[in-house]
């Protein structure tokens, strides 16, 4: 007789095995016996899970939207950039959640052995992490330590690569076909050649050209996004299996998230764009069932460059594959708003996201991982007569300090070729409070720290998960904000959202409205005060003063916000 969790897995299996059958033999036409393999491993990681890891997963799946709530708020931290190990940041979770903090994000977290150090991305082992930071064990314990606090924890996982120094790549470099096989070799460039004529290029600032030469092997390997990063073969079923495998290791040390790198370059075929082919889409929904298998208490991240590009990662209500999403033209056109004064590409960015179902929650991020790269939407720039390269350009220089008149002192970055990539720093950085203080600017702090509380309003108005990065969140006022979110009805994922004419394209207007709640949300990037022309008969009262009055034509102070609500 089955023992109750043996039944508790075998339910939920039986409920995904046609269908991952199905996408199996799509992919892998018919190979059953590494279907079966698959089978034996799923049962094997359910068996590993924690019994406390599987209490929380039945919680879990008796209230399926338990994460899509207005309370929570994301901290992004580089762990490669800490300075003290996974012990030391255990130590420091009372004051994150003092901040309001209840979902950590960590990145840089497993080996890189490569020597260029630094790249998150260039992974040299799934299963370890960097020497530095600890051990796995030390990575469950901090797991354990966020559980015992109500905090969520999420891991980034490179699905699309590994570095050139992972053991696969050393044993490819030998010339073990088998592990060859793991990623796209080619003895001459016939084939790559085929590739190339069809490949759009990497993210914005990745290295030119697609493959490698190998040196080791005499062969040319594929290399999306960096020369030493190799793109893995998921037409061979062994790739698959052991990154399900991976993945099932880390959700099995307490990972509540896991943020899956690279998903639209996963899947290649020649004479194709190699970019958001279907068989990327049957990947992720069977990575899904596969968590919904062992562990549906865990939840997927996608990432796109768009609204809409990112939705399509969160698949369909009959077969759903990711249940968070992060657009990373979001924070780019944030500080592109904030650098040229001008809301129009920001009010037609959240009109895309309005359109889309409520079911898509994003995160809301002020920065790209560590490094703000301009992919921004220059379809719709080019109307406004900004070409990239110069539009690039500027934004660099601008945010760098380079740009005569600019508070901003970011850091530069450069791409393999040398060119200015993008900018690294804190949101004080952006914003100028480094710089503000001087003798000719006496205003300069004010300014700065202005513009850092309303981008962060901003971030806060918006539905999904607002995500803060290590340095930002003891911006001004954001405590006070994050209580507001929690409480007001306004900030439910439910709420009708749309974007009301402000009257100027300095101002961005943001309505809201929730079970007799509605809330007005202006936001003002030009240097001096503007007047939002909105003709609302309402009374309103703002949310920072108390006072109350209608919405007809609205004073927002330089770099400022208002927030402004009526109660129906």
């Amino acid at each position: 007789m089955k023992s109750n969790g043996e039944r508790e897995f075998t339910g939920r299996f039986e409920q995904h095995e046609k269908e991952l059958k199905r996408c199996w033999d799509e992919l892998y036409y018919g190979d059953s016996k590494s279907f079966e393999a698959l089978k034996e491993m799923l049962r094997r990681a359910w068996e590993e899970r924690p019994d406390k890891l599987k209490d929380t997963d039945r919680r879990r799946e008796k209230q399926p939207d338990w994460y899509r709530k207005q309370d929570l708020t994301g901290f992004r931290l580089d762990a490669g950039a800490f300075r003290g190990s996974l012990r030391d940041l255990a130590g420091r979770l009372e004051e994150l959640a003092e901040q309001g903090v209840n979902c950590l994000f960590l990145t840089s977290v497993l080996e890189d052995a490569d020597s260029r150090q630094g790249d998150q991305y260039a992974v040299s082992s799934f299963r370890k992490i960097r020497p530095e930071l600890g051990t796995t064990a030390d990575l469950a314990e901090l797991a354990d330590r966020c559980w015992e606090k109500g905090m969520l924890i999420s891991l980034d996982l490179p699905m699309h690569h590994t570095g050139s120094a992972h053991e696969w790549a050393a044993r490819a470099r030998a010339g073990e076909k088998a592990y060859q096989d793991r990623y796209l070799f080619f003895g001459d460039r016939m084939i790559p050649a085929a590739f190339e004529q069809m490949m759009r290029p990497g993210p914005a600032g990745t290295r030119p050209g697609h493959f490698t030469w190998c040196e080791e092997a005499g062969k040319l390997v594929m290399t999306t996004f960096r020369s030493w990063q190799w793109d893995l073969n998921y037409a061979n079923p062994a790739v698959f299996l052991e990154m399900a495998e991976n993945l099932l290791y880390l959700c099995n040390r307490g990972m509540d998230i896991l943020c899956l790198e690279g998903l639209p370059w996963l899947w290649k075929a020649p004479g194709t764009v190699c970019f958001n082919l279907q068989q990327s889409h049957t990947l992720v929904r069977m990575f899904r069932m596969i968590c919904d298998t062992v562990c549906p208490g865990v939840l997927l991240l996608g990432e796109a460059d768009g609204p809409e590009e990112a939705a399509a990662w969160a698949g369909t209500a009959e077969k759903p594959e990711c249940h968070l999403l992060a657009d990373r033209t979001g924070a780019p056109t944030f500080w592109h708003t904030a650098a040229t004064r001008d809301a129009r590409l920001l009010a037609h960015r959240l009109r895309r996201l309005i359109r889309l179902p409520k079911t898509c929650f994003f995160l809301n991020e002020l920065r790209n991982g560590e490094e703000l790269r301009w992919n921004l939407d220059y379809g719709y720039l080019a109307g406004q007569g900004q070409q990239e390269a110069p539009h690039r350009a500027f934004l660099n220089d601008y945010f760098s300090g380079r740009w005569e008149g600019s508070p901003a002192r970011g850091i530069l970055t450069q791409n393999e070729a040398g060119e200015d990539e993008g900018i690294r720093g804190t949101a004080e950085m952006l914003c100028g409070l480094q710089a503000a203080g001087e003798p000719d600017d006496p205003e300069g702090p004010d300014r700065a720290a202005r513009l850092e509380e309303m981008l962060h309003a901003l971030m806060l108005t918006l539905s999904g998960m607002p995500v803060l990065y290590d340095g930002d969140e003891k911006a001004p006022g954001l405590r006070r904000l994050e209580e507001l979110r929690k409480k007001l009805c306004v900030f439910s994922p439910e709420a009708d959202v749309w974007l009301p004419d402000p009257g100027s394209d300095h101002l961005l207007a943001i309505g809201r409205y929730a079970r007799g709640e509605q809330l007005l949300a202006l936001f003002n990037f030009a240097d001096t005060e503007e007047t939002a022309r909105l003709y609302d008969a309402y009374e309103y009262t703002d949310q920072e003063t108390g006072t109350a009055g209608d919405a007809g034509m609205v004073p927002v102070p330089a770099r400022g916000y208002r927030w402004l609500i009526h109660r129906f």
